[in-house]
């Protein structure tokens, strides 16, 4: 009798134990679980948009067709860097022919006002390459300005491996879109002469572009004759 009592409480003893370790087992995941995109607040993309308004209507030959064409860019790139943050959420890039977009790291943390951050300025600073310097350089202020406060908050691994996950997201974008076609005007006026120039950049295949040319000869001879140049 006393041998199954021993063997009772020892059996006792052991469901104890077990239940205790799954309580600190479901303790410890619960404390290291990562912050989604909605736990952050919308500030570091809400300056990234107003620098860009700041910066864009002040940018000459900009409008309308290359701002629109970037904007779309830096909004692919913002949301699929974050996408691994967004698990409702699922990506774009199969849709798109030749986008292959980095994966983040499995059970990793990010911190995604840092992805955000990065993607930003990579891309900025290569969609607005010839605006006046006084507004370029905001590009630049903005961006350590945040990443002063993100690497205070977070940590330096953490922001490390933020920072180079937006960048490299942002890389695939910026190497993907340069296969994009689009055409664009653009209205200049000569410092020397101060005539009024339009130029026109489109885009075709090599054996086609004798046709393109000949096409916009055509609607420029139009043009001039119904402004009565």
């Amino acid at each position: 009798m006393r041998n199954y009592l021993k063997v009772l409480l020892a059996i006792l003893s052991m469901t104890i134990i077990m239940q205790s370790c799954k309580k600190d087992i479901a303790e410890e995941s619960a404390t290291t679980s990562f912050r989604t995109v909605e736990k952050y607040d919308y500030n570091v993309v809400f300056e990234w948009n107003n620098l860009w308004m700041d910066i864009e209507r002040y940018a000459s030959g900009y409008r309308p067709c290359p701002t629109a064409n970037a904007l779309g860019y830096i909004g692919l790139a913002s949301y699929e860097a974050c996408i691994s943050g967004m698990p409702e959420n699922a990506s774009l890039s199969s849709l798109y022919n030749g986008l292959n977009i980095p994966k983040a790291f499995n059970n990793q943390e990010y911190h995604w006002p840092t992805v955000i951050n990065a993607v930003n300025e990579y891309l900025y600073s290569r969609l607005l390459p010839e605006v006046e310097v006084s507004l370029y350089s905001k590009i630049k202020v903005l961006a350590d300005k945040n990443e002063k406060d993100f690497l205070e908050q977070v940590g330096q691994e953490v922001f490390i491996r933020s920072k180079n996950h937006g960048e490299s997201v942002a890389a695939a974008v910026w190497d993907w879109m340069k296969n994009d076609e689009y055409f664009e005007f653009r209205i200049e006026k000569s410092p020397v002469t101060n005539e009024t120039i339009l130029t026109i950049t489109d885009f075709a295949d090599k054996k086609e572009i004798g046709d393109q040319e000949l096409l916009w000869d055509a609607q420029i001879h139009d043009l001039k004759h119904r402004i009565g140049s």
